[in-house]
C-alpha cells in the first residue's frame, strides 16, 4: 500500500512539472512570436527622413546664396527675398501677408581678417558694456562657427524675465526661441543671423527631418 501510495505521489508531481515545462515553453513561444511581430511591424513603419525629400528652393544672386527645403504639399512652406533677409513661412507662397513673423535668414559682411567674434563685437556691441552684453561661441566645428548675442540671467527690476529689459540689441540678442550667428569657414567675408523660434515648419519629428529644415540647406552660388 506504501508503494502504491508513493507511485501515485511520483506520477503527480512529473505531471506538474510537465504542466510547467508545457506553461513556460508556450510563454516562451508566444514571447517569440511576440517579439517576431513587432520586429515586422517596426520594418514596415515607414522612415519620414526616407520618404521625404527637399523639393523646393529660392536663390539670391545678391546675396550669393540658395536655399532648399522641404515644402508640406498639404501645408506649404513659402519663401520671400527682401533686402538681406530671406523669410520661410506656412501657408503659402500666396500668403505672404504675415511672412515676417516667420522664420529668416539675414545676412551680413564682415572684413575677411576679422575673426567672428570681433566681427559680431563691431556690428553690434559697440558703445555696450561687455558685462551687460557679449558675444558667446556656442559651437565650433571644422566647417562653421556658431554664436549669440547673451547676457546676464538677471531679472528686470519690475520681475520680468531678462530676455525683455537686456542691454542688447533687439532682435539680435538670445531669446526663448532658437536663434543664432553662423559664419560658414569657407566664406570668410560673410556670417548670417537665423531666427528660427519656436516650431518646425515641418510640423513633425524634428530629429527624422532636420535634415529637411532650410537652415540645413544653404549653397553658396558665388
Amino acid at each position: 500500500m506504501k508503494k502504491l501510495l508513493t507511485l501515485v505521489l511520483i506520477l503527480f508531481i512529473f505531471s506538474l512539472s510537465a504542466c510547467s515545462l508545457d506553461e513556460n515553453n508556450q510563454v516562451e513561444v508566444k514571447s517569440n512570436q511576440l517579439n517576431q511581430l513587432n520586429q515586422k511591424n517596426q520594418a514596415n513603419q515607414p522612415n519620414i527622413a526616407d520618404d521625404l525629400k527637399v523639393n523646393k528652393n529660392i536663390s539670391s544672386e545678391k546675396l550669393g546664396i540658395k536655399v532648399s527645403y522641404y515644402s508640406n504639399p498639404e501645408n506649404e512652406t513659402g519663401s520671400k527675398i527682401e533686402g538681406k533677409r530671406i523669410y520661410f513661412y506656412m501657408n503659402g507662397p500666396e500668403n505672404t501677408s504675415d511672412y515676417k513673423t516667420g522664420q529668416y535668414l539675414e545676412e551680413f559682411t564682415k572684413e575677411i581678417n576679422s575673426d567672428f567674434k570681433t566681427a559680431l563685437e563691431n556690428k553690434f556691441l559697440q558703445n555696450i558694456k561687455k558685462e551687460k552684453c557679449f558675444v558667446k561661441i556656442i559651437e565650433d566645428t571644422v566647417q562653421y562657427q556658431k554664436a549669440i548675442i547673451d547676457y546676464p540671467d538677471e531679472l528686470c527690476p519690475n520681475g520680468d524675465p531678462a530676455f525683455i529689459c537686456n542691454s542688447c540689441p533687439a532682435n539680435y540678442s538670445r531669446t526663448n526661441g532658437i536663434s543664432y550667428f553662423i559664419y560658414y569657414k569657407d566664406q570668410p567675408n560673410l556670417f548670417f543671423y537665423f531666427s528660427i523660434g519656436q516650431y518646425s515648419l515641418l510640423m513633425g519629428s524634428s530629429k527624422a527631418t532636420s535634415s529637411l529644415e532650410w537652415f540645413n540647406n544653404i549653397e553658396f552660388i558665388k
